[in-house]
C-alpha cells in the first residue's frame, strides 16, 4: 500500500479516535493592568511570534487545517447556561496539589489559581498578576516583587501577602514528595527568599538568572495558596478543598470523572464577576465521546485532534487557536546519558542509536531521513504544523543558527533510499529491532498514537523490525526521569520556553527528561547560567544547539498551536496563549454569548 494512503488509514481508523486513557495525567472579564514604566524596564524582552523557516523537505501541505474562526462579541444579558462544561482528555494526574505532578495539572487547577505574573495571550509577554511590578538586580541574581494589596483567598482565608509566596516558595521546591518539573528552581537557583514587607518580597538567586520571570508566571508552577489554610488543615485539608486566589472557588471533584468550579460570590480584584456562574472540566478518553459531547450540548467545548477538529468545524462549532505557535513535537530516542561517569549509560546493553561511536550517530540520522514530515503535518495535522529544526530552537529565540535551515535538506531531509545507505554504513544492512511507546497522549496534542504509528511504518519501510508498546503515561513517565529508557523512542510534545531552561529540563544530567546528555552540553549551560551578556548568551545557546543539531539527537517533528472546539452559540471569545503550564489556561476569562 504507497504510504500515503497508509497515514490517510491511520487518521481515519487510528488512535486519535479511539485514545488510550492517561492515568490519574454578569460583567465582561477585565483585562490584567498595565506593566509600569519601571516594570517594563526591568524585564527581558519577550521576542514576538513568528512564522519559523520553511526547510527544504517540507512542502506546503495539500489539506488546509481549518483556520481559528472569527466569533461574535459578547452582548448584555445573561449568558445561555449557568454551568460551562469542557471536554478534555484524561489528564496525567488528578489532584489539589501541585507539587505532586507535572505542570499540566495545572489546567484542572488554573481557574482556582493564580501566579506573580500573567501572559498577555496574543503576544505571550508577561504581565502583572499578583505582583503589580517587578525588577531584576542589574546583577541577575536578585528579582523584588511587589505584591497586589487588595487579593482575597476563598472561603474566608484572609488576604495574600508575602507569608504565602514564601509558603509556596517552600512547598513546590524539592520536598520529598515532590514531581513538579520546577523543584530544583525553588530550591537551588532561589538561594533564599526576603521578606521586607507585608507586600514586598526578593528572591535571592545562587546565580544570574535573566529569565526567572518565566517561572513567576503562569508557565512555571509557582500557584498562591493559602498559608492560613495550611496551618490549619495541613495537606489533607488542600487535597478535600484548595484555596486560591482566582475568579473561581473549588466546588467538587469526582475523581476519573471531572472538576466543578464555583464563581467567587465577590467582586474578585482581576475579573470583577466571571461570565459562567460553574465551569466544569469533564474527562472523556476517546475523541468521538468528546465531538458527541459538544455535538450534542453536553459541553460547549471540547479539546479534539485535528482530523476530529475538522468534523466539528463541519457540523456549526468554531476554533479557538492559542496566541503562539506554542507546542514543539518530536521523538525521543532513548538511552543517550553520554556525560562522563553516568552509570546510566552501559555501552553493552546499548541500543544501535546509542552507541558513542559514529555508528549511533549514523543511525541516529538514518532514523531522522526516513522520516517523512510533510505527510505527518497533512494527514495527521491538517497541514496546521510549522517545521521545527531543532528542539526548542525558533528564529525569535537566542541562538538561532541559519545554517541549520541551509544544511536541512541534505542531513535530515525526507530520502528513504539515503536512510537505508546510513543504515549500512552504521553496520546494519538488514536494520534492527525496535520498540516504540504508542499509546500515550498528552494534553494538546491527542494524536502522539498517530505519531509513533506513522513513524513506525516510516522506519519499517528502511528495514527496522518495530514493535508499538502500549504503556500509559503515568508508566513511561518514570522511565525517562530515572535513566531507564534503553532501547525505546516515544512521541513527545512540551511548549516554548526560555532556551536556558529548555536545555537544562531536557539535556542536562539534573535535568528531568534526560533526552541527550553531554560533558560539552553541561559545561556551556554552566558558562551560560552565569552570564548576562546577550550576545554571549546567544552564542552559548547557539554552540548548544549545534551539538544537538550535528548529532541528531532527536527526530524534530512540527511545532503547532493549540487549538479547542467551541461551541459559538454559548462562547463569544476565548483567548489563551499557549505557553502556560496549563496549556488550556485563562479558562476563567472565557466570554459567554449573553441573551
Amino acid at each position: 500500500m504507497p504510504m500515503i494512503a497508509l497515514l490517510a488509514l491511520i487518521v481515519a481508523c487510528g488512535g486519535a479516535a479511539t485514545e488510550p486513557a492517561e492515568p490519574q495525567q454578569e460583567t465582561a472579564a477585565t483585562a490584567a493592568p498595565a506593566a509600569s514604566g519601571s516594570q517594563a524596564a526591568a524585564q527581558p524582552a519577550q521576542p514576538a511570534a513568528t512564522t519559523p523557516p520553511q526547510a527544504p523537505a517540507q512542502a506546503a501541505a495539500a489539506t488546509a487545517m481549518p483556520a481559528a474562526t472569527a466569533v461574535p462579541q459578547a452582548m448584555g444579558g445573561e449568558p445561555k447556561v449557568d454551568r460551562l462544561r469542557i471536554a478534555f482528555t484524561i489528564p496525567p494526574k488528578e489532584t489539589n496539589l501541585p507539587w505532586t505532578g507535572p505542570r499540566s495539572l495545572l489546567t484542572q487547577l488554573s481557574p482556582m489559581v493564580e501566579t506573580l505574573l500573567d501572559i498577555d495571550p496574543d503576544s505571550g509577554a508577561y504581565v502583572p498578576m499578583l505582583a503589580s511590578e517587578w525588577e531584576m538586580a542589574p546583577d541577575g541574581k536578585a528579582w523584588t516583587m511587589h505584591l497586589r494589596e487588595d487579593v482575597a483567598f476563598h472561603q474566608d482565608f484572609g488576604g495574600f501577602d508575602a507569608k504565602d509566596v514564601v509558603h509556596m516558595r517552600t512547598m513546590m521546591g524539592p520536598r520529598e514528595d515532590n514531581l513538579n518539573s520546577f523543584r530544583n528552581t525553588w530550591a537551588t537557583t532561589v538561594a533564599d527568599l526576603e521578606v521586607v514587607d507585608d507586600y514586598t518580597v526578593i528572591f535571592r538567586l545562587a546565580k544570574p538568572d535573566p529569565a526567572l520571570d518565566f517561572f513567576f508566571s503562569l508557565s512555571g508552577d509557582l500557584v498562591m495558596l493559602s498559608k492560613d489554610q495550611w496551618d490549619a488543615e495541613g495537606q489533607e485539608g488542600v487535597e478535600q478543598r484548595i484555596i486560591g486566589t482566582g475568579p473561581y472557588q473549588y466546588g467538587e471533584r469526582e475523581v476519573g470523572q471531572s472538576i466543578v468550579y464555583e464563581r467567587v460570590p465577590y467582586e474578585h480584584w482581576r475579573i470583577p464577576q466571571a461570565d459562567f456562574r460553574e465551569m466544569e472540566q469533564v474527562w472523556a478518553p476517546e475523541s468521538a465521546t468528546r465531538l458527541a459531547m459538544l455535538l450534542t450540548g453536553e459541553a460547549q467545548m471540547a479539546e479534539l485532534p485535528r482530523d476530529v477538529l475538522a468534523q466539528a468545524v463541519a457540523e456549526g462549532m468554531e476554533i479557538s487557536q492559542s496566541g503562539l505557535g506554542a507546542i514543539l513535537t518530536w521523538i525521543k530516542l532513548g538511552g543517550q546519558y553520554y556525560t562522563s561517569g553516568d552509570e546510566a549509560y552501559v555501552q553493552a546493553n546499548a541500543a544501535p542509536w546509542e552507541v558513542t561511536s559514529d555508528s549511533g550517530r549514523l543511525v541516529r540520522q538514518a532514523l531522522n531521513k526516513a522520516v517523512n514530515r510533510d505527510d505527518i503535518n497533512e494527514f495527521i495535522f491538517k497541514g496546521g504544523g510549522e517545521p521545527m529544526l531543532l528542539h526548542g530552537y525558533h528564529p525569535t529565540l537566542p541562538g538561532w543558527n541559519t545554517e541549520w535551515e541551509d544544511r536541512w535538506e541534505e542531513e535530515y531531509g525526507y530520502d528513504p533510499e539515503a536512510a537505508k545507505e546510513l543504515l549500512a554504513q552504521a553496520g546494519y544492512p538488514d536494520g534492527f529491532k525496535m520498540k516504540i511507546y504508542g499509546s500515550h497522549t498528552l494534553p494538546g496534542v491527542p494524536e502522539l498514537p498517530d505519531i509513533a504509528e506513522a513513524v513506525s511504518i516510516f522506519w519499517t519501510e528502511i528495514g527496522i523490525d518495530i514493535e508499538i508498546v502500549s504503556l500509559e503515561f503515568s508508566a513511561v513517565r518514570p522511565q525517562y526521569r530515572t535513566k531507564q529508557f534503553h532501547g525505546f523512542a516515544a512521541p513527545f510534545r512540551t511548549v516554548r520556553r526560555p532556551l536556558q531552561e529548555q536545555i537544562r529540563i531536557f539535556n542536562l544530567p539534573d535535568g528531568v527528561v534526560h533526552q541527550y546528555e553531554s560533558d560539552t552540553i553541561t559545561q556551556t549551560w554552566e558558562e551560560l547560567s552565569l552570564t548576562l551578556d546577550p550576545s554571549e548568551r546567544d552564542r552559548l545557546i547557539r554552540e548548544i544547539g549545534n551539538e544537538k543539531f550535528d548529532n541528531f539527537a532527536i527526530v524534530p517533528l512540527l511545532w503547532i498551536f493549540f487549538q479547542v472546539a467551541i461551541d459559538p452559540d454559548i462562547i463569544a471569545e476565548y483567548k489563551f496563549p499557549g505557553t502556560a503550564a496549563s496549556n488550556f489556561s485563562h479558562l476563567e476569562t472565557i466570554k459567554a454569548v449573553k441573551q
